[in-house]
Protein backbone atom coordinates (compact mmCIF):
# COMPACT_ATOMS: atom_id res chain seq x y z
CA UNK A 1 0.00 0.00 0.00
CA UNK A 2 2.97 2.11 0.64
CA UNK A 3 3.67 2.46 -3.03
CA UNK A 4 0.13 3.30 -4.13
CA UNK A 5 -0.81 5.40 -1.46
CA UNK A 6 0.14 9.31 -2.42
CA UNK A 7 -0.32 11.07 1.00
CA UNK A 8 2.85 11.14 3.85
CA UNK A 9 0.77 8.67 5.98
CA UNK A 10 1.33 4.61 7.19
CA UNK A 11 -1.36 3.06 5.38
CA UNK A 12 -0.66 -0.35 6.37
CA UNK A 13 -1.52 -0.11 9.60
CA UNK A 14 -3.55 2.51 9.10
CA UNK A 15 -6.10 0.02 7.14
CA UNK A 16 -5.96 -2.69 9.74
CA UNK A 17 -6.70 -0.46 12.47
CA UNK A 18 -10.05 0.65 10.42
CA UNK A 19 -10.72 -2.50 9.48
CA UNK A 20 -10.89 -3.56 13.46
CA UNK A 21 -12.78 0.01 14.11
CA UNK A 22 -9.75 0.56 16.66
CA UNK A 23 -10.85 4.68 16.55
CA UNK A 24 -8.23 5.55 18.66
CA UNK A 25 -5.50 4.47 16.79
CA UNK A 26 -6.96 5.18 13.22
CA UNK A 27 -7.13 8.96 15.22
CA UNK A 28 -3.41 8.74 15.74
CA UNK A 29 -2.42 7.28 12.44
CA UNK A 30 -3.79 10.33 10.45
CA UNK A 31 -6.95 8.90 9.20
CA UNK A 32 -9.63 12.74 10.23
CA UNK A 33 -7.28 13.80 7.57
CA UNK A 34 -8.65 11.60 4.86
CA UNK A 35 -11.56 10.70 2.52
CA UNK A 36 -13.11 8.13 1.05
CA UNK A 37 -11.55 8.93 -2.08
CA UNK A 38 -7.58 8.98 -0.83
CA UNK A 39 -8.31 5.23 -0.03
CA UNK A 40 -9.26 4.22 -3.60
CA UNK A 41 -6.33 3.33 -4.99
CA UNK A 42 -5.83 1.24 -1.85
CA UNK A 43 -8.75 -0.46 -2.31
CA UNK A 44 -8.28 -1.64 -5.79
CA UNK A 45 -4.74 -3.10 -4.92
CA UNK A 46 -6.08 -4.98 -2.33
CA UNK A 47 -5.84 -8.80 -3.08
CA UNK A 48 -8.81 -9.13 -0.22
CA UNK A 49 -11.16 -6.81 -1.97
CA UNK A 50 -11.73 -4.38 0.58
CA UNK A 51 -13.53 -1.31 0.03
CA UNK A 52 -11.63 1.14 2.26
CA UNK A 53 -13.75 3.71 1.40
CA UNK A 54 -16.52 2.67 3.02
CA UNK A 55 -15.08 1.40 6.16
CA UNK A 56 -13.45 5.00 6.60
CA UNK A 57 -16.58 6.67 6.66
CA UNK A 58 -18.27 4.29 9.02
CA UNK A 59 -15.30 4.63 11.59
CA UNK A 60 -15.12 8.75 10.95
CA UNK A 61 -18.95 8.33 11.76
CA UNK A 62 -18.47 6.54 14.98
CA UNK A 63 -15.28 9.01 15.83
CA UNK A 64 -17.81 11.86 15.24
CA UNK A 65 -20.51 10.22 17.37
CA UNK A 66 -18.22 9.62 19.92
CA UNK A 67 -17.02 13.01 20.39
Amino acid sequence: YEEVMPLDILPTQLLRSLIVSDTDTAQKLGALELDEEDLALCSYVCAGKYEYGPILRDNLTRIEKEG
